[in-house]
């Protein structure tokens, strides 16, 4: 197989000069991409309402805008109120999850640990520096050190969460700049999409829309199984934090939901450090209630993701783990969050098969 270099040179030219620029462009255009984003999300639905309730054009994208944000308000509210009152809660009750943890610490570790001091102690005898009470002091300055620093830790993110909703408030001219760029790109961007593509050659008019259509299947069904499984996972949680008597069960579960959105992390964040708590301050019925819910969660997501997913995405989990790398590389966390539409990138051009007309293009 021979290859035109001219031709890869170009294409790989072209490619990295668009990159640079979104990565450039990205902290300044920003507002425009999420109302991008924003808008193929709305259009289809505005389409519904023109079809099924005959709105107009502007006031069915105006309905599904308002509602979008009438949700994310509710939504980004209860969870905000809910989180920082729970985490105030908690770090109150933080000195004395540290006392109970350490009494169990000394009670069942640490004579273990004494036993080890001893014979450390016999062997560098020789070393003045060196005694069982220095060790277990250390130890002891070690654990209230951390305790301190836990709860002005919680004390911090407390008020850097009020501080980030305020600047959130503040900072509204870029929220209603989404707002309109979303209403009018979902007004009038088909129409212009439309305008451009006419001016294109035959063959790359087929090959956008076909892009289109493949891009746009992939993320229909991509996006609503997930949700749908995110939905039911926090119902599951929900339910099952509910019959543990937890407190603040909601903010709990919307947390979960919320890590449940990103990519190689999920609940199992929150579950495993809470059993592994509950178990060494000898919480057991918690620790079987925690095990059990996680388990159910874990045989829920592995019988029904599949089912609502329908074939595998033929990506390998290693891809998965270095887009996920590289994302958080260029572009902090908000690269962790973007990796799923990489995903659906690189499940789009499998299915519209652009590599292989790419190789077509680039061989003599």
């Amino acid at each position: 197989m021979n290859i035109d270099w001219i031709k890869a040179t170009q294409l790989t030219v072209t490619f990295i000069v668009v990159s640079t620029l979104f990565y450039v462009s990205l902290p300044i255009l920003y507002p425009f991409y999420i109302s991008i984003v924003l808008a193929i999300v709305i259009l289809p639905l505005a389409k519904l309402l023109e079809r099924k309730l005959y709105f107009p054009r502007g006031l069915a994208i105006f309905t599904m805008i308002f509602m979008l944000l009438v949700v994310s308000i509710t939504v980004i509210s209860l969870s905000m109120i809910e989180l920082i009152h729970f985490l105030q809660q908690f770090s109150y009750l933080l000195p004395q999850i540290f006392d109970t943890t350490l009494q169990h610490f000394y009670e069942t570790i640490f004579p273990w640990t004494e036993k080890v001091i001893g014979t450390l102690s016999n062997l560098l005898s020789k070393s003045p520096d060196f005694s069982k009470d220095y060790f277990t002091q250390l130890l002891r300055d070690f654990a209230n050190s951390l305790r301190e620093y836990s709860q002005n830790f919680l004390l911090d993110l407390v008020q850097s969460l009020i501080l980030l909703f305020t600047n959130t408030l503040q900072s509204s001219y870029i929220f209603i700049l989404i707002l309109l760029s979303t209403y009018f790109l979902a007004k009038d961007g088909p129409r212009w999409a439309a305008t451009l593509l006419s001016k294109l050659p035959t063959p790359v008019k087929d090959f956008v829309f076909d892009l289109r259509t493949q891009s746009y299947q992939v993320i229909k069904r991509y996006f609503f199984a997930q949700l749908l499984i995110i939905l039911s996972s926090g119902l599951i949680i929900w339910i099952g934090l509910t019959i543990l008597d937890v407190k603040h069960a909601l903010a709990i579960t919307f947390f979960s939901m919320l890590l449940d959105f990103i990519p190689l992390i999920g609940v199992s964040v929150v579950f495993i450090p809470w059993i592994l708590y509950s178990f060494l301050t000898q919480q057991f019925h918690m620790t079987i209630g925690l095990s059990v819910l996680l388990l159910v969660l874990i045989i829920f997501r592995n019988i029904i993701e599949p089912k609502l997913l329908g074939t595998s995405l033929g990506i390998h989990p290693f891809v998965m783990i270095i887009l996920l790398f590289l994302f958080f590389q260029w572009f902090g966390v908000m690269g962790v969050l973007l990796t799923p539409l990489c995903l659906i990138l690189l499940i789009t051009i499998k299915q519209t098969g652009i590599l292989r007309d790419i190789q077509a293009y680039l061989t003599k």
